[in-house]
């Protein structure tokens, strides 16, 4: 996860188990964020989120993949294999 520290006390949308939250960043911790929302706070489990962007600022997505060499060593399933 990129440096969320920079996040603190501004307008974020985070990206956790599929759902988006917004709100202001007040604290993060090694459990959770804590967010500050319309309705209220909002803690959501860091093992959960997978993004943290200020609000109006631009997703990257990484053009490049990396798959292990392994995957292509595999050998191809046979269907007759499984009869």
């Amino acid at each position: 996860m990129q440096k969320i520290d920079k996040y603190k006390n501004k307008r974020v949308i985070v990206r956790a188990g599929g759902i988006i939250y917004k709100g202001v960043l007040k604290e993060i911790t090694d459990e959770a964020i804590n967010l500050k929302g319309i309705t209220g706070w909002i803690e959501i489990p860091l093992d959960r989120v997978t993004s943290v962007l200020e609000e109006g600022e631009k997703e990257t997505f990484s053009t490049t993949k990396f798959v292990d060499k392994s995957f292509w060593d595999m050998p191809p399933e046979n269907d007759e294999d499984k009869k």
